[in-house]
């Protein structure tokens, strides 16, 4: 399931410059409202999440402590592969209409959702948010390092990452999966903060060939790492 919602700015003018952390707790606030038993058990949870999200399009412009901004309307994507986590969603909304990211507060103005694509051995996507995917380092100091997709160990891990999601979501234990990165381009580096945390992602168009169903959870439930925190949504690029 995927969602569009389209804010209207309601109370303040500025979002801070790392908002997806604020907007993540807005998100789990909205599912809170739609089902509090889903929530606490999201809340609670260790495993990946069944759900991503984008990140909040329309204008802005650059000022001191963060975005200002400057446009009418904003449009924002909400995905899960989880039916009852959707329900939760769209309910949340329904009740809510509001949706808090700091010290601005937006309208939602409308909210429908979105014509799922067909899923087929080749397709080519485009990241609505950056893609954060983890590896080991020889550094004992800080033992992971975020990775490029400039590296053959980048897509490894995004591959190992969808198996597991596909097991977990969807109870499936493919048998000879495949997934390989045919091309990559526009590739664009984000430096995000989480709390206390510098995270790198990556921001890309790619296409792959491989299992459908894996770029079936790739594309509801996000690739990669993070995802509740607005990490690795992408949209179907024809």
């Amino acid at each position: 399931m995927r969602v569009k919602l389209t804010l209207l700015p309601k109370e303040g003018n500025k979002i801070p410059w790392d908002y997806m952390y604020k907007l993540s707790g807005a998100i789990y606030n909205i599912i809170g409202e739609g089902n509090p038993k889903m929530a606490v058990y999201l809340h609670k949870t260790s495993l990946p999440k069944p759900y991503t999200f984008s990140w909040l399009f329309g204008k802005y412009e650059q000022s001191e402590g963060g975005l200002l901004l400057k446009g009418d309307t904003y449009t924002l994507f909400f995905s899960t592969i989880d039916k009852e986590v959707g329900a939760a969603f769209l309910a949340g909304v329904a009740r809510k209409r509001d949706i808090r990211i700091g010290r601005t507060t937006f309208y939602i103005e409308d909210a429908h959702l979105v014509k799922e694509p067909s899923f087929s051995p080749i397709m080519t996507f485009k990241t609505l948010s950056p893609i954060l995917l983890r590896g080991y380092s020889k550094d004992k100091t800080n033992p992971h390092r975020d990775l490029s997709p400039l590296e053959k160990e980048f897509f490894i891990h995004m591959k190992e990452n969808l198996v597991k999601k596909c097991e977990l979501f969807l109870g499936e234990s493919l048998r000879n999966p495949l997934f390989e990165v045919l091309h990559i381009s526009h590739i664009q580096r984000k430096r995000i903060r989480v709390k206390d945390t510098w995270n790198v992602g990556w921001m890309f168009t790619f296409t792959v060939s491989g299992t459908p169903k894996l770029l079936e959870v790739g594309y509801k439930a996000g690739f990669g790492e993070r995802t509740a925190l607005g990490f690795g949504m992408v949209e179907v690029v024809n």
